[in-house]
């Protein structure tokens, strides 16, 4: 019960660190609500946004010094794996949930298989509909997002990045920032990672 309380709220876990989550989850996965677990995923990346503004008065000097405007902005890519062993209908899945999480925020969404092309990355506005389609379908590599977030031009980008996949892959390389696994039902990694694993066991 505490787990899934954990995972319903931005901060829930606290100072907690990402892989003693993990192994607290792996214990419990028999009753983990995997949509919570993106919802928590996404909500973490949310970070706070300051502007300021001469609209509102600053409470410590008013008008003196012009008041703070707060928002919010989540940087996440989503890397979606459309290899030939990932089904039309486990795509269909993905979008579907990720579809739900674009309701309250942005993110960057980009196809991949054993490549990726940078001119298919996409920014999913929230509240946008994406209609499942298909880009590639190739074999799989987990290299060609992990490369593409580490890249030197895209540093500071994004926050995170989830990998939407059937698991059919060896491990990439480390990355520079967080990285999770959302893993189709009935699949899971050929490999053992510390990177946070969401399986849709309960679609």
């Amino acid at each position: 019960r505490a787990q899934k309380a954990a995972d319903r709220t931005a901060n829930g876990w606290g100072d907690i660190p990402s892989e003693l989550q993990a192994e607290i989850r792996a214990s419990v996965s028999n009753v983990v609500d995997w949509r919570d677990v993106l919802r928590q995923i996404v909500g973490g990346l949310v970070r706070g946004e300051r502007k300021s503004t001469i609209k509102k008065i600053n409470r410590r000097y008013p008008y003196i010094h012009p008041g703070v405007k707060r928002g919010h902005v989540a940087k996440l890519l989503i890397a979606m794996d459309q290899s030939g062993s990932v089904d039309d209908g486990q795509l269909v899945a993905f979008f579907s949930e990720l579809g739900a999480l674009a309701k309250k925020v942005d993110v960057d969404f980009i196809p991949f298989d054993c490549s990726l092309n940078p001119d298919d990355l996409e920014k999913w506005k929230k509240g946008k509909v994406l209609k499942p389609s298909r880009k590639r379908t190739g074999g799989t590599d987990f290299n060609a997002p992990t490369l593409f977030v580490n890249d030197v031009k895209n540093r500071g980008r994004w926050d995170g990045y989830l990998i939407l996949t059937d698991g059919e892959c060896g491990a990439p390389v480390p990355s520079r920032v967080k990285r999770g696994y959302v893993l189709s039902k009935g699949h899971k990694l050929m490999f053992d990672t510390r990177d946070l694993q969401v399986k849709l066991e309960n679609e």
